[in-house]
């Protein structure tokens, strides 16, 4: 079970900015953001808000819409490297309400935030209040199928019995059918390993809590960052590779099953760790 208490969110909010993550997800995610940007046509009578700005690392991109940009964030950590950025405004938000006026944002982003906001459907309307009728809500988050594999990995780590494993995965079975379940099962095991999520959306699941807080779904890929099976460094060609032979002779056999599934699971929406989502206030 999780301990609340090993957990300061300032601090691993602010490290997860700055972590690998940025590095495997910036190519990906910024070029679908400057796509959305050329083919999502939004008003220049607001300003851009960048919803969990981090330390701004999508500053430059969205300063290419030739609007003021804003950055918003929980994390003083974050903010005082955001505030080197060329941001028009750096917002400090510890409440629900972010300071600004409604209908006043003409475009809003966010990346990997949603799953870190127990009450989703109060951020999304919120996103709605912000927004000008018609402007548009660029975000990626966190999949649900992305946390079976956090779970095996930590299965592996402490070493959980097989019994225990199976019990866990008809847990995350569970979950595609019933939200309840779905929280329970990713609090239970993802909530610290992934920097606090509360959520890891279905696809249909995260389109109906925009278009019941008045949007409409104008977007929708996919986006594999990860290979969709994974379950940490005993899987990694890159570590293997320097193991011992015998240690790799051992693990050749599962790493082609691995690669094998992972081929056949790209085939598949569901399988992807991450969202990239354009909707529009109606």
């Amino acid at each position: 079970m999780i301990d609340d208490h090993e957990f300061n969110y300032d601090s691993k909010y602010f490290d997860c900015k700055m972590s690998g993550w940025t590095g495997l997800s910036f190519e990906i995610i910024s070029g679908n953001l400057l796509r959305a940007l050329q083919q999502h046509g939004y008003s220049r009578n607001g300003v851009v808000v960048d919803f969990g700005c981090g330390t701004g690392v999508y500053c430059a991109s969205l300063l290419k819409t030739g609007l003021k940009v804003v950055g918003i964030d929980v994390s003083h950590s974050a903010l005082a490297e955001a505030e080197k950025k060329p941001y028009d405004q750096v917002i400090l938000v510890e409440s629900d309400k972010v300071p600004l006026p409604s209908g006043s944002v003409s475009v809003l982003f966010t990346t990997e935030v949603l799953e870190h906001i127990e009450d989703d459907h109060a951020a999304v309307a919120e996103f709605s209040r912000l927004l000008e009728p018609g402007g548009i809500a660029i975000l990626t988050t966190t999949l649900y199928f992305s946390s079976i594999n956090t779970y095996l990995s930590t299965a592996i780590i402490q070493k959980h019995s097989v019994g225990f494993v199976l019990l866990q995965f008809f847990a995350y079975l569970s979950g595609y059918f019933s939200t309840r379940r779905q929280m329970t099962f990713i609090r239970r095991w993802c909530y610290v390993p992934l920097g606090g999520h509360f959520h890891g959306f279905h696809i249909r699941q995260l389109e109906r809590l925009f278009l019941s807080n008045g949007f409409e779904v104008s977007q929708v890929t996919p986006m594999f960052i990860f290979q969709p099976f994974g379950v940490g460094k005993w899987l990694d060609r890159k570590v293997l590779s320097s193991a011992p032979f015998k240690k790799q002779l051992i693990w050749t056999v599962p790493m082609i099953c691995v690669w094998c599934l992972n081929v056949v699971l790209r085939k598949f929406k569901f399988t992807a760790n991450n969202i990239f989502l354009v909707v529009r206030r109606a």
